[in-house]
């Protein structure tokens, strides 16, 4: 146990750790704080921080119960900027600090409870990094966006009718370059492609951005998102929205906002009714055109996030869903192939869809195979080499609501399912498919 860990956590009164951070005269001033254990409960007041971890050997000292930590440049500088804010010391829930990284027990223990560390903190802060002029100009265009959507009226309606805003929004975001160019930079911060983060934000009652000396809420940045998308399917819209409709849509989709924001929809469901009653109706504001829906969904579109730690591309969707029968239980001690298989198998096994052993194939032949993991099983540790051999997945549901027969050997290598037989493949023309990919399908069909 290292040494700021003096005692073990009870896993049955469901302790966490908290952090401390005290006060200091200026930004640099050293980092010193101290780690408690308290039992995980709403009446705790705490701030929850989300975050990039950075480079794990690029570290610097801090002091935590009068001993030394290395933590991360990315995370000092975050601790730094939390506590230029306040005279006073700053009770936080760190994971890098919170949860003895080197104990594989004790992660697998913690890790079922972040659903609750982050839903009952009473803040989640968002830390992106330190400030340029692209994201300074971004984060003022979101919360113009958002003020215009939020900013009440006479009787609860909104103060500017639709009309209005489409065409202030189109010109602040749509007539620029330069401002197109500084919403690339800012969804392109790493946080955006992590993911635990996701999740961290699902789940917040309450969240904010930090990004240097700048703030803003999230709800700002969810709801400009989302009115910066609905402009571009608006039958109304602008000549110049539609000539920089491709532009704007190759952003959203390089930078994983596009699929971030469509995985936190979730959250979105539940608080409709409330965006709904501040902002009445406007054009395409709720409109989506793919459901993503469960835990299977889930990872399937989520395995694209990036991950330290392999086995999170599982463990990181663990607690948003709630479903009796589901049998995936946090094992740092596994190995990376153990929790895929299982995963897969237990996912199938209670929804009776195949759907993830679709992600089989299609990698990058340049990266290894993952040692121990059978030819049915997906790997999903490479999302952004990986291309399905079917195909964009989401488009396909021919079997409908029938429920696939399917079984495993029981040390998980075989997978025996029935199939049925559509017709023989007689001529492939090798030409047609790029980078290949005939060839995985080809593979698949016999």
């Amino acid at each position: 146990m290292a040494p700021i860990y003096t005692t073990r956590l009870d896993n049955s009164r469901k302790d966490i750790r908290l952090l401390e951070l005290l006060p200091a005269n200026s930004l640099q001033d050293p980092i010193q704080c101290r780690l408690n254990t308290t039992q995980l409960s709403i009446e705790t007041e705490y701030i929850a921080l989300s975050y990039v971890w950075g480079d794990p050997t690029a570290t610097s000292p801090i002091t935590v119960n009068g001993l030394p930590f290395q933590a991360t440049y990315n995370l000092c500088a975050a601790l730094r900027r939390i506590r230029s804010k306040s005279n006073l010391p700053t009770t936080l829930w760190v994971d890098a600090i919170c949860i003895n990284q080197s104990d594989n027990d004790e992660k697998s223990a913690q890790v079922p409870l972040m659903r609750d560390i982050y839903h009952n903190a009473s803040l989640v802060t968002i830390w992106l990094g330190e400030s340029d002029k692209f994201t300074d100009e971004a984060m003022v265009l979101a919360r113009l966006t958002a003020y215009l959507l939020k900013c009440p009226g006479a009787k609860g309606k909104r103060r500017y009718p639709a009309d209005y805003i489409l065409s202030v929004v189109t010109s602040a975001v749509f007539k620029s370059d330069l401002r197109l160019l500084a919403l690339r930079k800012f969804f392109s911060r790493p946080w955006w492609s992590r993911v635990w983060v996701v999740r961290e934000v699902i789940v917040s009652r309450r969240a904010h951005i930090i990004c240097g000396t700048k703030e803003i809420p999230w709800n700002d940045i969810r709801l400009a998102l989302r009115c910066w998308m609905a402009l571009l399917s608006w039958p109304g819209g602008s000549k110049v929205v539609k000539e920089r409709k491709e532009e704007f849509e190759y952003m959203v989709y390089t930078t994983k906002v596009g699929l971030f924001m469509n995985l936190s929809y979730q959250r979105d469901q539940v608080d409709d009714h409330v965006v709904e009653n501040r902002i009445g109706s406007f054009p395409g504001l709720h409109n989506r055109n793919d459901e993503i829906t469960g835990l299977e969904g889930t990872i399937l579109a989520g395995h694209q996030f990036e991950s330290t730690d392999p086995r999170d591309k599982i463990y990181a969707w663990l607690g948003i869903y709630e479903r009796d029968g589901l049998t995936i239980v946090p094992d740092y001690n596994a190995s990376t192939a153990q929790v895929y298989v299982s995963a897969v198998k237990a996912i199938t096994e209670l929804t009776g869809s195949l759907s993830l052993v679709a992600l089989t194939g299609g990698l990058d032949h340049s990266q290894d195979p993952l040692p121990g993991l059978p030819s049915w099983a997906p790997d999903f540790r490479h999302g952004n080499q990986r291309k399905s051999s079917w195909g964009a997945l989401m488009c396909y549901n021919a079997s409908a609501s029938e429920m696939a027969r399917a079984a495993f050997s029981p040390d998980g290598k075989v997978l025996r399912a029935d199939t049925l037989l559509v017709d023989h493949i007689q001529l492939i023309d090798a030409d047609q498919g790029e980078n290949g990919g005939w060839k995985e399908g080809l593979k698949l069909c016999r």
